[in-house]
């Protein structure tokens, strides 16, 4: 309509928005593949098995070109355990018996490398010892629900006893409030009470005779 009038036509303005080019990844959109670690050399070889090819097969003219690895990952899960013959001495003079002492650590019917089996299974995987009893017994393994509960019960109690008592004091200390809370619980079969005492960073519970708050023997289970 303004060029029909002899005025100057509607200005086109360029736009300042350049295009960017899609062919160049930016940042944001680049996407970086993903590459298998290999995992070969990270493995461990216990034993190495050669497998030779039938020597009928082979043609007049066949070389040989050294072997080809394949490597087959594996696990035994067996006993191991350990008859140890005490040498021992007697003195008719003195009357007295002298008998060699077990290795330093062993001590009871079970090793070390059982009971540090047997928390692991209890702690860090969630092996109920119903379970653990049943994985042991299938490996050869002759012991009872009892002697599991004492190797995760009564194992080290005093030096796990006293780490308790060092945390609870901390987060005792740390806390500006807690709260405090009892219900009745059959314990060994008699009636005791279980408290605890808990905030929004930790809870402590412990078991007692009596329902008073006052100081009274416990125990402390969490």
């Amino acid at each position: 309509m303004n060029r029909l009038k002899g005025e100057k036509g509607k200005r086109k303005y360029s736009s300042k928005v350049h295009k960017e080019n899609k062919d160049t990844p930016t940042p944001s959109t680049e996407k970086k593949r993903w590459r298998k670690s290999a995992k070969k050399p990270r493995i461990k070889i216990d034993r190495t098995k050669y497998i030779r090819v039938d020597r009928d097969i082979l043609p007049p003219d066949a070389e040989h070109k050294g072997y080809r690895s394949v490597v087959v990952q594996n696990i035994k899960f067996t006993t191991d355990n350990v008859e140890y013959k005490l040498e021992r001495f007697y003195s008719p003079s003195e009357n007295k018996l002298y008998e060699a002492e077990l290795p330093e650590g062993i001590h009871g019917e079970f090793g070390n490398d059982l009971k540090a089996f047997v928390v692991y299974l209890y702690y860090a995987c969630r092996v109920t010892e119903n379970k653990i009893k049943k994985i042991l017994e299938e490996a050869g393994i002759v012991i009872s629900a009892g002697e599991i509960s004492n190797i995760l019960t009564q194992e080290k109690k005093e030096e796990l006893t006293k780490e308790r008592e060092e945390i609870l004091k901390a987060c005792l200390e740390s806390s500006s409030y807690f709260h405090i809370d009892d219900t009745g619980v059959k314990h060994e079969g008699k009636n005791h009470h279980i408290r605890v005492i808990c905030n929004e960073k930790f809870s402590a519970f412990f078991i007692t005779p009596k329902k008073d708050r006052g100081r009274q023997s416990s125990t402390f289970l969490v």
